[in-house]
């Protein structure tokens, strides 16, 4: 392989070691979105250019072939890789697979097994010959009909790619649009170039400088890599995070204009952001919406109507400095507070509320007859009402004594005298769980007087069930349970003169039952006596009735009581 020198394979070399570079500076940045296809798009451009210097390089026909099918490694694959970061780019292919890649390579990789199988076809080139004619000897060739094929479909992708560009230039904010023209400008330069050496114009020496263009194309991409920010923030990367935002935002520049929002800004002050770009924010928003704006941040708080339903939003502006401490615009960002306003509104309301019941219970209890004491965890008397302060002595000298204290002054005993032991109580069964109802207990207070006590306890918990602490209601039963003994001491009189008047009763009874015996004895005796004298008398009227003579008995008042038949003849009776 002999070589030639010419100047023209210089700006090749340089376009091949530049794209190189641009490629270096694009791996470190290979996490980003878009990196990996702008990496290989570089050394694809790398390749083709070194490609090219060679071939220039070649003074043999063959060496020259050879390194020409070498460029096409890299002319196939620029126009894919452009594509797909264009998608990326621009979140137009957020979801791209590598297999999605498949069908796009088909025809490069066509066109390679052709290129490097041209000499049995044709079908890259008609006809190849040594042109030495000029300084340099170049390849003078005629394309094959598949040449074209390729060509139509790299500048198809290669508009493509632009299209999705051109709209994020008239779509996006300043940033954006700085990135998109940079991209526009480096890739349509070695298309240009290339599209002048196919249209084969009359030059002195007629030699390809799309590689040559790749040198501006890189320079380009360089300064878009380290003015713009191009790969650390692309629009893929502004949709997905300003789009899903609910806060809107508002990017001002030093002059007050404004230079981007999301769609949420846009509901809010309710113009879109192509009416609004390069407008003073004092003429896109109202007064009462923004802060002002100064070199601190600055908050405002404005009720605004947002599809239709008014809402609250705070406002906070931050200033943005260069790193020189310059100013060089604001972030406005405007928060709907509606959701915690309203929060607050109803916390506030149940917080009153429960300050109402509070009073109301607090009221109801001081007003209740009956002691009501509420103990904490521990068992120590927390709050009482005064019927309980009262009842059990609890305050002394205006000072409510410790459980300790009051226990040490008063004692419960059992109904029967017995002391209560410290489970017994009422509160600490409810501090276990329990609920207890109508016990019955003797406080007996420092005086040594005797109170009786019905007394009710149950457990505080809380949502999960845990016991809080216990609250316990006691009566004083003291004049119920005088009046109960004083009703059982009569009904105890009562039972024993029922007793004492049914004995007496029952002695009466027994001998008012011995008389009707006796009466009952003596009735029967005359009735025998009666019937004996029935019999007599019947014996004595007949022997009256046989004497012939006649025989009369007369009483003394004169009366005829007995007369016999022969009598009652003569007497006409």
């Amino acid at each position: 392989m002999s070589w030639q020198y010419t100047p023209y394979a210089i700006p090749l070399i340089v376009a091949g070691a530049v794209s190189l570079a641009v490629a270096a500076i694009v791996w470190r940045r290979r996490s980003t979105s878009g990196a990996w296809p702008m990496l290989l798009l570089m050394v694809s451009g790398a390749v083709w250019a070194f490609g090219n210097a060679m071939e220039l390089g070649s003074r043999e026909l063959g060496d020259k072939i050879l390194w020409a099918n070498v460029e096409y490694l890299g002319i196939v694959l620029i126009p894919v890789f452009w594509l797909v970061f264009a998608e990326q780019y621009t979140d137009v292919g957020r979801t791209l697979r590598y297999r999605d890649l498949l069908p796009l390579l088909i025809l490069p990789l066509v066109t390679l097994v052709l290129v490097w199988t041209d000499p049995l076809h044709g079908l890259m080139r008609r006809s190849v010959r040594l042109d030495a004619s000029g300084p340099v000897s170049l390849v003078a060739k005629e394309y094959g009909p598949w040449f074209w094929v390729h060509t139509a479909y790299s500048y198809l992708l290669l508009a493509v790619g632009t299209v999705l560009l051109v709209r994020v230039l008239f779509r996006s904010s300043h940033i954006y649009r700085g990135q998109a023209g940079a991209l526009i400008t480096a890739v349509l330069l070695p298309w240009l170039a290339n599209g002048l050496y196919l249209a084969e114009p009359e030059l002195t020496v007629r030699l390809d400088l799309t590689p040559v263009a790749f040198v501006c194309s890189g320079t380009i991409c360089s300064w878009a890599l380290l003015r713009y920010g191009l790969l650390d923030l692309v629009p893929a990367a502004r949709q997905a995070t300003l789009q899903g935002m609910a806060d809107g935002l508002l990017v001002l520049d030093a002059q007050r204009r404004l230079v981007d929002m999301n769609p949420a800004a846009e509901r809010i002050v309710r113009v879109t952001l192509a009416d609004a770009l390069g407008r003073t924010i004092d003429e896109v928003a109202p007064d009462d919406l923004m802060p002002d704006l100064a070199d601190a941040p600055a908050e405002a708080e404005a009720l605004r109507t947002v599809d239709g339903q008014e809402r609250w939003f705070d406002a906070l502006a931050s200033p943005l400095v260069d790193g020189r401490g310059m100013l060089t615009g604001w972030v406005l960002v405007l928060r709907d507070t509606t959701e915690r306003k309203r929060a607050e509104a109803e916390r506030e309301r149940l917080l009153d509320e429960v300050q109402r019941r509070a009073a109301e219970l607090d009221a109801t209890i001081a007003s209740m007859a009956e002691a009501v004491a509420i103990h904490g965890p521990g068992g120590e008397i927390v709050r009482a009402n005064p019927s309980a302060e009262e009842m059990m002595g609890l305050v002394v000298n205006g000072h409510r004594l410790a459980t300790p204290d009051l226990l040490s002054r008063v004692s419960f005993l059992q109904p029967d005298g017995q002391p209560f032991t410290p489970s017994q109580y009422p509160a600490a069964r409810a501090l276990r769980g329990e609920t207890v109802r109508g016990a019955l207990a003797v406080l007996r207070d420092a005086r040594g007087e005797e109170h009786w006590l019905s007394e009710s306890a149950a457990p505080i918990r809380d949502v999960e069930g845990r016991v809080l602490g216990a609250v316990v209601t006691a009566t004083d039963i003291t004049e119920r349970r005088r009046i109960e003994q004083e009703l059982l001491r009569a009904r105890e009189s009562l039972e024993r003169r029922v007793a004492e008047r049914t004995a007496a009763l029952r002695h009466t009874n027994e001998a008012l039952q011995a008389e009707i015996a006796e009466r009952e004895r003596v009735r029967q005796a005359l009735a025998m006596e009666h019937q004996a004298v029935d019999r007599q008398r019947r014996r004595l009227r007949a022997v009256l009735d046989i004497l012939p003579v006649g025989v009369a008995i007369v009483e003394r008042n004169g009366r005829v009581a007995e007369a016999n038949a022969a009598a009652a003849a003569v007497w006409g009776g």
